[in-house]
């Protein structure tokens, strides 16, 4: 398995979430919750907009992701909300 440096992940998961952003369907369904369809399934991305707890996906990336950055369905989702888009500065961090 190849091993990417941080900034080099954050990179291409943003690249990713162009992707997402561009091709997919977001859809909020409740406060906090935004359904993201277009790929191979539909997942779900969780969020809390006052940053208390980090934002999940039910992919298998999101599941695998544990604290080591988001996948590109929470990243697009992060990016479609202003409110939201602080939150990616952990990517980075």
């Amino acid at each position: 398995m190849t091993r990417f440096s941080q900034r080099e992940r954050g990179l291409r998961i943003l690249r990713a979430a162009r992707e997402v952003l561009t091709t997919y369907r977001l859809t909020p369904t409740t406060p906090g919750e935004i359904v993201v369809e277009g790929g191979r399934q539909q997942y779900v991305v969780r969020f809390c907009e006052s940053w208390t707890r980090p934002a999940v996906c039910s992919c298998p990336d999101g599941a695998r992701a544990d604290g080591e950055g988001y996948c590109k369905h929470v990243t697009a989702v992060l990016l479609s909300q202003p409110a939201l888009r602080a939150q990616l500065l952990e990517v980075f961090l």
